[in-house]
């Protein structure tokens, strides 16, 4: 292993939920990096009932951010009972994003121009239903090139402690049942 880094990088990002009757619903989410696990972004939706919406109008981009990094994976997770839904899947399917459609499956992004401004489409789709939204490209390609400040393409498997990484994989619950 080199190097190793514990950086983080996080930034609260307001998305576009686009509605079937093309409505959109404006969505708080946060997106996470960590060079811990660097082939990996974490999308945290908030959901909770209560919360007043994120507003993302034209050129505003909600970019609240702080700095503590290719195989197009995904996990998606209700992380409690608040609301929260996350979602995992590769740096690289987000950074392939910004410039031609990317994904297949579960998560795709691509390109969007919406409303005269650049845009980053992403789209999810899980067995309870499928949803596209409408993320600010400017605060995308900030929260990626602070990832990649923290871990370099190309270098992750650098940045991966494989000792803990099969210590979690031994200690998994289900790991007696094999």
């Amino acid at each position: 292993m080199g190097s190793y880094r514990s950086s983080d990088v996080e930034v609260h990002i307001g998305l576009r939920l686009i509605s079937p009757d093309g409505k959109p619903v404006s969505v708080s989410a946060t997106l996470h990096y960590s060079g811990s696990d660097p082939y990996a972004v974490h999308v945290v939706f908030h959901l909770r009932p209560n919360q007043a919406p994120a507003h993302v109008g034209p050129g505003e981009n909600d970019d609240t951010s702080v700095a503590s990094p290719s195989v197009p994976s995904c996990t998606a997770e209700s992380s409690d009972a608040g609301g929260d839904i996350s979602w995992t899947f590769s740096r690289e399917l987000l950074a392939d994003g910004l410039n031609a459609p990317s994904g297949h499956g579960d998560v795709r992004i691509w390109p969007w121009y919406a409303h005269g401004r650049r845009s980053v489409a992403l789209a999810l789709c899980s067995p309870d239903g499928y949803a596209l939204f409408e993320a600010p490209r400017t605060v995308v390609e900030r929260f990626l090139n602070r990832c990649y400040g923290c871990v370099s393409a190309g270098l992750e498997e650098h940045y991966i402690d494989i000792d803990a990484s099969l210590a979690n994989l031994l200690r998994a619950p289900d790991a007696d049942a094999r």
